[in-house]
This record gives structure tokens, C-alpha cells and sequence, in this order.
């Protein structure tokens, strides 16, 4: 099975899914390959319970119910982030309610197969309400049957019941063990829904612990550090989707330029921030640079990725006073930051140290190799310090970072970006030798030439099978991307550090 999540909670099922051959339509992404939800992952594992029967450690017996064959292929509805139905309190009394009278005498002649599937069509077009009536009578007829409490905690969900659905899939997985990573995965996209992000994060990272390469929870979890400003953490989960040929057109926008988001993906109601960070990343992504600065004071936090943040912003406003005070009492963990050294760099520029500059410099992109800024930095000190060639590298490299920088920022204010500047941009992230990045670039020309007409549902089907194919031998050959010395601009950094001020 193409899916690790599935392969690994489905090992009993190896028949069991199929990688899709069709490209996915740019409105939900431009990877190669698409994405299962967790609530899909859920219901394969719940069908095959109630079919086939699981590991349950439990003594009591499982009565196993029958499933529509088309009920897997239905694509379970997304959760909305706000309703009015229930609000997102735990209400067990109203869970586990009796069932009305005259429910019951429904449901006591009611088929538990159609009760599924008629909750399912509701939930899908919305009715929620209905879905809630309707499992509350098939939970009445199979009150342990894995799929009626999935079903019943998706119908929490949808009701804004967050805390409920989550302790029923969290008591689902004690019981049935080949459901516990799509719990992980289900419940953290529930806990992020409900503000509980820390709690959705740790399950997200647990699940990537046992299943390393499961692309849903990369990606859910990039989202999440997305919207906290967290981008250069997120950027390791992005680039790991970018390997697997599993990545959307606007993460790949956002490796163009790490430290903050394109104006038009910062406007996008997507972003949604949270935080002071989230705020301050989008800030800086619309050019609000002062605006930044004061969200970041209000909070006054000590947090290392704000404070590191905090230097970055007073380097771009030329703000040595601040900058200077910054530098008393930054935690150590900032060190382990991109805009901590950018910041440092900046300092020591402007006090002339150009060796500790170029040092600052070299570490900032070794974190963070889309930082155009540091390029130039790096060589304006490497030319003070009369390394000439190594400067005009610096600067190169500098130039080439703009310029897809440039086309990232077109293509984040369009709906069709530019046949030509895609080319362009293939181009310049080869010269940068970022290859696989390039790869799923093609991937998405493909994706607008299949749409535009341009080509035929052959003709991508065989553009993509080439892009594909050229990305394993990419992987095969260079797993580990551009070597340090080519993104240091083959800068001898031991010999660069001696002398360097602390």
C-alpha cells in the first residue's frame, strides 16, 4: 500500500487501497500523489473491524455488522471551524442519552448497514442533526460496533463537540489497537480545531515517531506550525512531502522563502495565525515591518523562536539601538534559529567585525538557505575581508534566491501562474541545486496544462510518471540535497571562525 499510515494500521489488509493515477485539480493541491484523511484511514480500519473483526484485547464479544461496499469510498465531509448546534463542551449526558421511544421502536426494526449509510449521506450534505438521530439508533442497536463510534464521534465533531469525539476515539483505541494511529491523527486535527494545539502537535509527533513517513500528519503538522510562525520547522516537514511527491502548490511557495509568507498567501484567509509569532510571520509577509516589531513587544515573551524574531525584525528596521540591547539575556535555544544569526549579522556588520559577519552569515543559511538577505551580507563581509571570488558567489547566490523569490510572489497574487515563469523557476531551483523542489514544480505545469486543455488526460498521466521517475533517481542518487560547502559558498568555515567574536 502507497499510504505508510494505512500500511502499517491495515497490515492485516494488504488488498486494501491503491496509489491514484489521476493528478490531483490545483484547488486541492499539486502533488503527485494524493493525500488519504485520517477520517478515510479511520474508516478502512473500522470497516475491516466490523467485517473481519480486530485485535481487541477486550473480553466482551464484538458483534460484526456488515458494510455497504460503497460507504469506504464516500469522502467524509470536512469540520468546519465554527457552528452553532452544541458548543465544544463534554456533555456525557447528552451522548449517552436514552433514545426516545419512538426512536426505538425505529431502530429496533432499523438496519444498522442502512442507519450507517444514511448518517453518512447526511453528514455530507450537512445535516447534522439528522446524523446525530441516526447513530444514536444504530448505537442502540450496536452499542460496541467500532464504525457506529466513529461514526458517532465524527457527528460530535461536526456538532463542535470536539472534547467528546476526541475521549471516544481516545476509548476507541484502547479497545481496537489497529485504530490507534488514525486516532492519533484524527483526534490532533480535532484538538487543533478546539485551540488545544500543543496537545495537537505532541499527537502529530507521536504518530510521525512510530510511522515516519505518513504524509497526512506531515502535513497537518506543517499547517499547524505554519499558522504559529514556527516556518522553519515546518519547512523540514514540507521539504519530506516534497520527497515523497505528496505537496501542495502553496507549501511549495513557502520554500521559496522560509522566513515569512508571500503578501498573497499572508492576505489568504487561510493563514489564520496564532499567536504573537503566527501574527508577526504574517506581518512581516505583508510588509508591515513596524507593525511586526509592536506585536512582538506587546507580547513580551521569552520565548526563544519571539525572541530570536524580535532581533530579526529590529536588523530589517535598521534599529541598531534595540538590536544592541536585544543581544542581553537571548536564551540560548534561539542559537538554533535562522533569524537569531540574520540578526547577529546584521549587528556585526554594522560594527564592522565582517568575519564574525560572514560567520553569522554562513550559519543563517546553513539553517535557512532561502535567506537572500544573508547572501547579501555574506558578501559585503567575504569582500572586506578581500575574498573576492567567494563574495561574487554570495551575491550570485543572492540574485538567484530573489529571483524565485519574485515568481513565488506572482504566483501567490494569481489563480494561473505564468507558463513561462514556471519554466524560469524549474531553471533557477536546478542552479540552486535544489532538484526535487524543481520536480514538483513540473508537477504543477503539468497540473495547469491537464486543466487549461493543454494536455490530455494521457499525456499528463505520462509527464507525471516521468516526473516521478526522475524523483526516486533524484532520492537514489542525492538523498541529502546541496552539500553545506556549496550553500556556504564553498566558505572554508573552520578557518572563517578563527578570530570570530563571541
Amino acid at each position: 500500500m502507497n499510504d505508510p499510515l494505512i500500511r502499517h494500521a491495515m497490515s492485516q489488509r494488504s488488498a486494501i487501497g491503491h496509489e491514484s493515477s489521476n493528478l490531483m485539480e490545483h484547488a486541492a493541491g499539486c502533488g503527485i500523489r494524493q493525500q488519504p484523511s485520517f477520517a478515510v484511514l479511520m474508516l478502512i480500519v473500522m470497516v475491516t473491524c466490523s467485517t473481519s473483526g480486530c485485535n481487541q484485547p477486550s473480553a466482551t464479544p464484538q458483534t460484526p455488522v456488515p458494510r455497504h461496499p460503497m460507504a469506504a469510498e464516500k469522502s467524509p465531509s470536512k469540520t468546519p471551524t465554527s457552528r452553532s448546534v452544541d458548543t465544544p463542551t463534554v456533555n456525557t449526558q447528552t451522548v449517552d442519552s436514552p433514545i426516545a421511544p419512538q426512536q426505538q421502536s425505529q431502530s429496533a426494526v432499523a438496519d444498522p448497514v442502512q442507519l450507517h449509510d444514511d448518517a453518512l449521506q447526511a453528514l455530507e450534505s450537512g445535516d447534522s442533526a439528522t446524523a446525530f438521530q441516526l447513530v444514536r439508533a444504530a448505537r442502540a442497536l450496536t452499542p460496541e460496533d467500532p464504525q457506529t463510534l466513529f461514526l458517532l464521534a465524527r457527528v460530535l465533531a461536526e456538532r463542535n463537540r470536539f472534547a467528546e469525539a476526541v475521549k471516544l476515539l481516545d476509548d476507541l483505541a484502547e479497545t481496537v489497537p489497529d485504530a490507534r494511529l488514525p486516532v492519533l491523527g484524527q483526534t490532533a486535527e480535532w484538538l487543533t480545531f478546539q485551540g488545544q494545539w500543543q496537545q495537537a502537535e505532541d499527537r502529530y509527533r507521536s504518530l510521525l515517531q512510530q510511522v515516519p513517513d505518513a504524509s497526512r500528519a506531515h502535513q497537518m503538522l506543517a499547517d499547524l506550525l505554519l499558522r504559529q510562525g514556527r516556518r522553519l520547522l515546518a519547512a523540514e516537514h514540507l521539504r519530506t512531502l516534497c520527497r515523497s511527491g505528496v505537496i501542495q502548490e502553496s507549501n511549495l511557495r513557502t520554500l521559496l522563502m522560509i522566513d515569512r509568507p508571500f503578501a498573497g498567501d499572508a492576505s489568504a484567509q487561510r493563514s489564520d495565525p496564532i499567536g504573537p509569532l503566527g501574527q508577526a510571520r504574517q506581518q512581516m509577509g505583508l510588509g508591515q515591518w513596524e507593525v511586526a516589531a509592536e506585536t512582538l513587544d506587546r507580547a513580551n515573551s521569552q520565548q526563544p523562536d519571539v525572541v530570536a524574531a524580535s532581533g530579526r525584525i529590529a536588523a530589517a528596521l535598521d534599529d541598531f539601538g534595540k538590536l544592541e540591547s536585544w543581544t542581553v539575556g537571548v536564551p540560548q535555544s534561539a542559537k538554533d534559529t535562522a533569524d537569531y544569526w540574520l540578526a547577529m549579522a546584521t549587528l556585526r556588520s554594522q560594527q564592522d567585525d565582517h568575519r564574525s559577519a560572514a560567520m553569522c552569515c554562513c550559519r543563517t543559511v546553513l539553517l535557512d538557505p532561502t535567506a537572500a538577505p544573508a547572501y547579501h551580507l555574506l558578501s559585503k563581509s567575504l569582500g572586506q575581508l578581500a575574498m573576492s571570488d567567494h563574495a561574487e558567489r554570495a551575491q550570485q547566490r543572492a540574485g538567484l534566491l530573489e529571483q524565485t523569490q519574485k515568481i513565488g510572489r506572482a504566483f501567490a497574487e494569481t489563480q494561473t501562474p505564468d507558463s513561462t515563469q514556471l519554466a524560469e523557476l524549474v531553471d533557477l531551483l536546478e542552479q540552486l541545486q535544489r532538484p526535487i523542489e524543481a520536480l514538483a514544480w513540473r508537477a504543477v505545469g503539468v497540473s495547469y496544462a491537464k486543466t487549461s486543455g493543454a494536455l490530455t488526460d494521457q499525456e499528463a498521466s505520462q509527464a507525471i510518471a516521468e516526473i516521478n521517475r526522475q524523483r526516486i533517481q533524484q532520492l537514489t542518487a542525492n538523498p541529502d540535497g546541496p552539500s553545506e560547502a556549496f550553500v556556504v559558498c564553498e566558505v572554508d568555515l573552520e578557518t572563517l571562525s578563527e578570530g570570530e567574536q563571541d
